[in-house]
């Protein structure tokens, strides 16, 4: 993937040949194009400067906060069960 294609996509993925492990890495937390959700990366504008340290296994890894992680499960969770505002689709 050349350098203009990396800007248009909203995942990246990576694979190595012969191994089992396959990582997509997304540029930004819902697909921007996406006209059924989004409008809500626009709720964790500030997600990086929000993000906290914490230490798993003797290793420290920057993640969301505790609130923007809780409030990003609760919105893919209503995604993928159809729910939005309260109205199922």
């Amino acid at each position: 993937m050349d350098a203009e294609e990396l800007e248009k996509v909203y995942e990246v993925p990576y694979g190595k040949k012969g191994s089992l492990i396959y990582i997509e890495l997304h540029k930004s937390l819902f697909p921007p194009e996406s006209e059924a959700y989004g409008d809500l990366n626009r709720f964790f504008a500030n997600v990086h400067e929000d993000a906290i340290d914490i230490r798993i296994d003797g290793t420290d890894i920057r993640t969301m906060g505790y609130t923007d992680h809780l409030f990003y499960l609760i919105c893919q969770k209503h995604i993928l069960n159809g729910v939005v505002n309260g109205a199922v689709k």
